[in-house]
């Protein structure tokens, strides 16, 4: 049996809805349209994404890995400033320093006023560290304007609350009663994996955001000290550092003409703008067997953006991400990679077809 879909156009007059998405009084106007594609067409490239795992769409792309989301982790910024909800301490370490006399680090945590002294033998004690965090909101194209040092434990959550609780004995007397309180609330609430997974020193990935507007960057760590945020995914192309440089430039290919086109992007992402990547017939060895000099040019640019964006993103922030691909727009190395990749699809794919990729990342186009 044939299921015909059909899109819904809600229009709201006087008030839309509140937080709560209770909806307020006022007419409601529906509309609806005929989906281009039946049920079956529409769910079955979404069984494929579900059975597929990351070591095929890995050999699609020819890379080492796809990391299709990071580490899970409760309280970096503590408790959010909202009526009802009490604030904490977060786990991001604002400042740090160490005492070589007294043999202990001087932290102040996300959202405490004071210090806190953290003697150097229970670090070891329970395994715990400062690590270099790469969050989602910092994550730019061709660019990290930022990355926010983290207090964690390799021996897992248990490790990190029995740590911060004796901090907190060890502090109590010298700390105001709502610095106690934040960070008891922070004890209470705090999650991390049992056994963090960190990037591998000299290694290259292609980071990118895992929610919405998938903005993409080569990174090769210096150290064996940075994780990843659960709302970030990654691309492990291992010692291949020009391959990573090329699908950071096609990731933000992607995003940009899908914003172009006007499609809203899908809340998670994950391993999507993979299957967009491949739909689009624009993994590595696609596009070398059918121009080599184009994936070297493509290359040269993106690193070329990467030094570029650096000082373009640096101190910024959007209330949108669109608006980071809009500041990439004066840049003439953007301008020329996106016509060169225009005119591979032109050549090769066929504009209907990477409009069809954009499907696994991007709705229809929004009026």
């Amino acid at each position: 049996m044939e299921v015909n879909l059909y899109i819904a156009n809600v229009n709201f007059k006087g008030k839309r809805y509140s937080k709560s998405y209770r909806l307020s009084t006022g007419d409601i106007l529906v509309e609806l349209y005929e989906y281009q594609k039946n049920y079956d067409e529409y769910v079955r490239p979404l069984i494929s994404y579900y059975s597929e795992n990351e070591q095929v769409l890995a050999r699609a792309l020819n890379v080492k890995d796809i990391i299709k989301k990071g580490e899970y982790i409760m309280g970096i910024f503590g408790g959010e400033e909202k009526r009802g909800k009490e604030t904490y301490a977060g786990l991001v370490v604002v400042s740090e320093g160490y005492d070589k006399d007294m043999d202990k680090y001087i932290l102040r945590l996300y959202r405490m006023d004071s210090s806190i002294d953290a003697p150097r033998d229970l670090f070891e004690k329970y395994d715990c560290g400062i690590f270099n965090l790469i969050y989602r909101g910092c994550i730019h194209p061709f660019n990290i304007s930022c990355i926010y040092r983290v207090l964690l434990s390799k021996g897992g959550p248990e490790n990190l609350k029995k740590f911060l609780q004796e901090v907190l004995i060890l502090n109590e007397d010298k700390l105001a009663e709502d610095n106690v309180r934040r960070l008891e609330i922070l004890i209470r609430e705090v999650v991390q994996p049992r056994e963090p997974k960190f990037l591998d020193k000299g290694m290259n990935y292609v980071i990118y955001r895992g929610k919405r507007t998938f903005s993409a960057i080569a990174f090769k760590p210096k150290e064996n000290n940075y994780i990843l945020d659960s709302s970030v995914a990654s691309i492990d192309c291992g010692d291949e550092e020009d391959k990573a440089y090329f699908y950071a430039a096609v990731l933000n290919y992607l995003a940009y003409k899908a914003i172009q086109l006007r499609r809203p992007f899908i809340r998670d992402q994950y391993a999507r703008p993979i299957k967009a990547i491949i739909g689009a017939e624009l993994s590595w060895n696609i596009v070398a067997e059918r121009n080599e000099k184009l994936v070297q040019d493509i290359v040269k640019l993106s690193k070329e953006l990467h030094i570029k964006a650096s000082g373009r993103f640096r101190d910024k922030r959007y209330s949108q991400e669109r608006q980071a691909f809009k500041d990439l727009e004066s840049i003439d190395e953007f301008q020329k990679l996106i016509l060169l990749l225009d005119n591979y699809i032109s050549k090769y794919v066929g504009h209907k077809q990477l409009e069809d990729a954009l499907s696994w990342v991007a709705g229809l186009k929004t009026s």
